[in-house]
């Protein structure tokens, strides 16, 4: 049973680097995520024991290599 309260948000710190096939670097950085309204947001039954975590990654994911290019 995994208990969640809104004071314990979900935050993931990562390293990343965006390369092409021969190795050269796009993108890199460092970033800390975190939802601190991860509780309102809707879809909070979906998704599986790591719902918070992958939508916290998507949104990132998003924002990082898609619309902000």
């Amino acid at each position: 049973m995994r208990i969640v309260v809104e004071n314990d948000s979900p935050s993931i710190e990562l390293e990343f680097t965006l390369s092409t096939e021969d190795g050269t670097v796009l993108r890199e950085g460092r970033r800390q995520l975190r939802d601190p309204a991860f509780l309102r947001n809707p879809g909070l039954h979906e998704g599986g024991a790591l719902r918070y975590e992958k939508r916290l990654l998507d949104a990132w994911v998003e924002r990082e290599f898609i619309s902000g290019r």
